[in-house]
């Protein structure tokens, strides 16, 4: 029997002082890279047919009605020839949920649970503004024990 060496983690933040269009993927793995710089490395782009170790959700939240959501940016624009925006983007003040599937070889559970606990807290520059994170739960779980609990569902 093949060892599965896949994990998926389940981290929610708190993320303040963040002030224009935000794609949320892209702040997830930059608050990764700040809690483990080392992995950079892993999100650089890749050619050839090998997969990438790591992968990242944008940030999702809960909806009233139960749903998933993916969290985006909003400013209100309309369509024309162009899209045109007529009001600036909102604060982004957001509480959410990402996903964070890596591979052993990459990182254990133990090292990504002790650095979260070590860096919970930090501020750091995103997109030319300092973004200021809390990290509020982490969850890791073996992928492919996960997948088969949730297919059975």
């Amino acid at each position: 029997m093949v060892k599965n060496e896949l994990y998926l983690s389940r981290i929610t933040i708190n993320v303040s002082r963040f002030v224009g269009y935000l794609y949320t993927a892209r702040l997830a793995k930059t608050v990764l890279v700040n809690i483990l710089p080392r992995l950079l490395e892993q999100f650089k782009p890749s050619t050839g047919p090998e997969p990438k170790l790591v992968h990242v959700s944008p940030f999702l939240v809960n909806a009233f009605n139960g749903e998933t959501k993916r969290i985006y940016s909003y400013a209100p624009c309309r369509n024309e020839e162009f899209i045109k925006c007529h009001a600036p983007p909102r604060p982004v003040i957001l509480e959410g949920t990402f996903y964070f599937g890596f591979h052993k070889q990459v990182l254990t559970s133990g090292e990504l649970l002790g650095h979260i606990t070590e860096r919970g807290s930090m501020c750091f520059d995103f997109m030319s503004q300092k973004v200021c994170i809390e990290v509020l739960s982490v969850d890791v779980y073996n992928a492919n024990s996960r997948g088969r609990e949730l297919a059975s569902r």
